[in-house]
């Protein structure tokens, strides 16, 4: 249905030439990317984080937990793989983005903090969640060979729609979900 209602569109782009920064990307051969930094534990970061711990690697860059020194709170630092901007327009595009991600607020979605660059470094700082993916929880049911009860299902597809139609309502739609 069309609603009227201008959007926002992350959509794949094609491999090489383009770069939606909110999404996980791969090389030409289908490969994830592994060359953002490697940061130790205790290591600061753009002066305001203390790196904790490493959380996971994917197509886009690495996650780590850290501390923000100005709130003490929690954070987790999304670091891009340099070679997914290669150019001044995919580092434009990737921070234009973040700031539209930056300003969508709902129980549903990940707060994205802020959207930076340090030391020539792209990053995003996200809210901590503690827990596990929603890939992984099914990865351990399928495992486990436990079955989801039809009433779990459906509260997370509630959750997920609840999510998502707020982000539309603000204009925004994410075609990358995982």
């Amino acid at each position: 249905t069309h609603c009227g209602k201008a959007t926002t569109t992350t959509a794949p782009p094609p491999v090489g030439d383009e770069l939606d920064g909110l999404q996980t990307i791969l090389t030409p051969q289908g490969q994830s990317t592994d060359t953002a930094p490697q940061l130790n534990s205790g290591a600061s970061f753009d002066r305001r984080n203390v790196i904790d711990r490493l959380l996971g690697r994917g197509g886009m860059g690495v996650v780590y937990r850290a501390t923000d020194n100005v709130t003490g709170d929690p954070v987790c630092l999304k670091l891009v793989h340099p070679e997914l901007v290669r150019s001044e327009a995919h580092v434009q595009r990737f921070l234009r983005e973040g700031k539209i991600t930056r300003g969508l607020r709902h129980k549903n979605i990940v707060s994205v903090f802020d959207v930076n660059r340090a030391d020539g470094q792209l990053y995003l700082s996200m809210e901590c969640i503690d827990g596990v993916s929603l890939r992984h929880w099914l990865t351990r049911n399928l495992r486990e060979r436990r079955t989801v009860p039809l009433s779990v299902a459906m509260e997370l597809a509630r959750e997920i729609r609840e999510g998502l139609a707020a982000a539309h309502g603000d204009g925004v739609v994410h075609r990358d979900l995982k």
